[in-house]
């Protein structure tokens, strides 16, 4: 269908029918503005630099609630005794890099060793690039003594954790020093035992239950760890051949658009008719702009909350029912007159044949666009870990925080079955609409108008990486996504497929939270 043919797309009632209108680079300003703005309040805050001095001499030390390091003590709990398993996961406790140089941590590796029975000697080499060396038990907390100012706290901890460590030493491989570990932990005082809870969370939990096979942190992490594996082998295969079908998909692809065989179904936004309201040439700009400015209230009005010392749960609720009614600003154009036909047409819900085959064969193509977008974000990640190795190399810093907090993982671990359900549906099904009528509908087609494929889909991608908050590597990663999702916008003419594609990544991306999100948790 052409949309161009449909009759009547705007109000008759519409007094403003001045012809054609100049390009309106205020607006255009604003958009980039609020877009900006947004990006730049929701970045990853900077690291708190009296926190972080502390933190490298163990003084204020607190608990963590969810850490990459407790997911690979929990597998190391629940699979370390396995041959096939062992080297290869004290190789991730020796290779993660998650310490940072805070000897809080070095301390928390050598409690999870010692609650895996491990042996005080250092493991086999990762073998991976860059990766640091292999350390004891022993080594791990002499480092952290060495780095400890003289009132930390971690000084207790650390002869605490030498003292089953020694008693463990002592006693020959198994049961005897199972038990030796249980005796030496019951010789602990009722304030040495709190004392460590309270600074190390689960990892003393785990030191705790050292000569405890059965118990309930050791029936947790098996628990756990089974739904994980089972995840990861029936998730891991399906991406693989997702995969292999994407880069065979992508080949072909480009050989037809080399052949001139693969033709684009999107409609060219035509000039602006005489007897059209001077808006329609903006009014795509203009729903960008509406959405990135609700967006930003939303976030201001956090903050007000939180200066107002606001409870999480209304803080909550502000930002999820604030989602959920910005997703109204997708129908700027029908308030602004347009006709609902002509809405649906121009932004992109619509099929390339009339009926329900028409919408499956769309849906059908996000499916084949999704699986091509696969080799392009594995070589972006790829592109993306080596600038990372550089950065590393040239600075000494991390490029990308290990801890950086996942905003839909807290969220899904409030255990508000309420909250999870909004969570979920906006991963899923408010993202997938709403933004791709923004980005590959609205702004895409306000730039299809004026400017190259290349050029728009480049700019789509970048405001769509903007708009989520993420360290900028990981941005770039988001906007390759949003670069195919505009590839497919072109092809198709609809934004049915990259809603399709979209629902698929984020579905995935959910289930994988759910999965890892209890596994992190202390």
């Amino acid at each position: 269908m052409d949309p161009t043919s449909t009759p009547a797309p705007f109000s008759p009632t519409d007094p403003n029918t001045e012809g054609p209108a100049r390009p309106r680079l205020w607006l255009a300003a604003l958009a980039l503005l609020l877009i900006g703005t947004v990006w730049f309040m929701q970045r990853p805050a900077p690291e708190n630099s009296a926190e972080a001095q502390d933190a490298k001499v163990g003084l204020n030390v607190k608990a963590p609630t969810s850490d990459p390091l407790i997911m690979i003590g929990k597998l190391v709990l629940a699979w370390g005794e396995v041959p096939e398993f062992q080297g290869a996961l004290r190789s991730q406790v020796d290779g993660s890099g998650l310490g940072g140089g805070e000897p809080a941590w070095d301390v928390r590796e050598a409690m999870l060793l010692i609650a895996a029975g491990e042996a005080d000697a250092p493991g086999a080499p990762a073998g991976a690039f860059m990766a640091p060396k292999p350390r004891s038990i022993s080594e791990r907390l002499d480092a952290a003594a060495t780095a400890c100012d003289p009132a930390s706290p971690l000084l207790e901890d650390i002869g605490v954790a030498k003292s089953i460590l020694s008693a463990m030493s002592d006693a020959p491989e198994g049961t005897a020093r199972r038990a030796a570990a249980a005796a030496a932990i019951k010789d602990l005082t009722a304030t040495q035992t709190a004392a460590l809870q309270n600074r190390h969370g689960w990892f003393a939990e785990a030191l705790l239950a050292a000569g405890d096979p059965g118990s309930a942190v050791i029936a947790q992490a098996k628990r756990q760890s089974t739904v994980f594996l089972t995840f990861a082998v029936i998730v891991g295969c399906l991406m693989l051949l997702a995969l292999l079908a994407g880069f065979g998909l992508l080949i072909t692809a480009l050989v037809l658009l080399v052949k001139g065989r693969l033709r684009s179904k999107f409609v060219r936004p035509p000039p602006l008719a005489d007897d059209q309201p001077a808006w329609a040439a903006h009014v795509w700009l203009e729903t960008v702009c509406i959405f990135a400015g609700g967006f930003l209230a939303i976030k201001l009005a956090l903050l007000a909350l939180h200066e107002f010392d606001a409870s999480e749960q209304a803080m909550t609720i502000v930002a999820l029912g604030g989602n959920w009614l910005l997703a109204t600003a997708i129908f700027w154009p029908v308030v602004r007159g347009m006709n609902w036909r002509m809405w649906r047409e121009r932004i992109g819900w619509r099929a390339n044949r009339p009926g329900p085959a028409g919408v499956a064969a769309e849906v059908g193509c996000g499916v084949l666009g999704y699986f091509c977008a696969l080799p392009v974000m594995i070589v972006t990640v790829i592109l993306a870990f080596v600038i990372g190795l550089i950065f590393k190399a040239l600075t000494g810093q991390e490029p990308i925080s290990p801890r950086q907090i996942n905003k839909v993982e807290e969220l899904l671990s409030t255990g508000n079955i309420w909250i999870t359900i909004i969570v979920v549906l906006l991963a899923v099904i408010w993202a997938p609409i709403v933004e791709e009528s923004i980005f590959r509908g609205a702004l895409y087609r306000h730039l299809r108008r004026r400017w190259s494929v290349v050029l728009a889909g480049l700019i789509t991608a970048l405001a769509f990486a903007a708009m989520h908050p993420y360290a900028l590597l990981q941005m770039v990663v988001v906007g390759a996504l949003g670069l195919v999702f505009a590839m497919i916008r072109e092809w198709r003419g609809s934004i049915i497929p990259c809603a399709t594609a979209h629902f698929i990544q984020n579905a995935v991306a959910v289930s994988a939270i759910s999965v890892l999100g209890p596994l992190m948790r202390g």
